[in-house]
């Protein structure tokens, strides 16, 4: 196979290796409390890339919340909570459960909503 970082980004060979890519790649969980990054300097980037962060119509209709600590811990935990209660028990222990476990030991968490649906409901 050849080299995928030689490939001109409007060939055929290029798209084929984002396609294989996407089905090669494998999620790896390894998240850990500490953060080499400081809260401010995270808050700093998650700002930024919002402000440069292509939305539809250019509306920036997107609302980040960052969670970290305690907040994270407990929004970790009502999660870690409700699966608990909503999937069947085998699911839950083999698949979710370790995923949910590892969630909670990172640092913190970043997540994004997307307002266009209130700023339609409130223009018509």
């Amino acid at each position: 196979m050849a080299d995928p970082s030689k490939a001109n980004p409007t060939t055929f060979a290029s798209k084929f290796y984002f396609l294989e890519a996407t089905v090669m790649r494998r999620s790896t969980i390894d998240l850990k409390k500490d953060s080499p990054i400081s809260d401010a300097r995270i808050e700093e980037i998650v700002k930024y890339a919002m402000l440069h962060t292509p939305s539809p119509f250019h509306a920036q209709s997107g609302r980040l919340v960052i969670l970290r600590h305690r907040d994270h811990e407990k929004i970790r935990d009502m999660a870690y909570e409700l699966a608990s209660k909503t999937n069947p028990p085998a699911l839950f222990h083999s698949r979710i459960s370790p995923s949910l476990k590892s969630y909670k030991a990172s640092h913190g968490m970043v997540r994004r909503f997307s307002a266009v649906y209130h700023i339609l409901i409130r223009r018509y």
